[in-house]
């Protein structure tokens, strides 16, 4: 079975300015529009009984939609940058989004998720790079923001593993109280 997260898909308006912000970094591979998302939690590679206790867990949630604003940019890594990302503004609704998410991966039998939950959208991935060679980009976004998206429905996604990061499948769509089950916004389906 293909590793698999839990994550808020990006729409095309976001995606779309999100990808003006690439920039001359050489050692940067650059994440594809299709891509973007926030990562809620990161299941793995489980079994098909726990991936299917885990979807029924979250057909139970009960959440809301709300408002999400993307900005500012940063970057993980301390001595050496690995990776460059759009942050988000702080969201009740999301933290709670969160939460509710590592109660049911904990509830198939998952170890609690470690680190600290940061969200965000990564932009890129970086290789050994100094944090000299980032700080223009840094600076040049600091003040970055988008306009608000409203959150209607999470997504489970499977990914397989490959060298610089390889394309995600929307497996199922999640929708929130009161939203209709759609289409994701990229329009990624299942077996594509």
């Amino acid at each position: 079975m293909p590793r698999l997260f839990t994550g808020l898909e990006i729409p095309l308006a976001q995606s779309q300015s999100l990808m003006m912000l690439r920039g001359n970094i050489i050692t940067a591979r650059w994440i594809a529009p299709e891509n973007y998302h926030v990562t809620l939690r990161f299941l793995g590679d489980v079994s098909q009984m726990q991936a299917d206790d885990y979807m029924n867990q979250l057909d139970q949630l009960s959440i809301e939609p709300f408002d999400l604003t993307i900005k500012n940019v940063g970057h993980f890594g301390t001595k050496r940058a690995h990776a460059l990302w759009t942050g988000l503004e702080p969201s009740k609704p999301l933290a709670q989004l969160h939460r509710a998410h590592e109660k049911c991966a904990i509830y198939i039998g998952l170890e609690p998720e470690p680190r600290k939950f940061i969200p965000h959208i990564t932009l890129a991935r970086l290789t050994r790079t100094r944090l000299s060679t980032i700080a223009p980009f840094l600076a040049d976004f600091s003040g970055f923001k988008l306009d608000p998206f409203t959150v209607t429905q999470t997504a489970l996604y499977s990914s397989k593993p490959s060298t610089g990061g390889g394309r995600y499948v929307v497996e199922e769509l999640f929708p929130f109280e009161g939203a209709e089950r759609g289409s994701s916004f990229s329009d990624r389906r299942i077996g594509d």
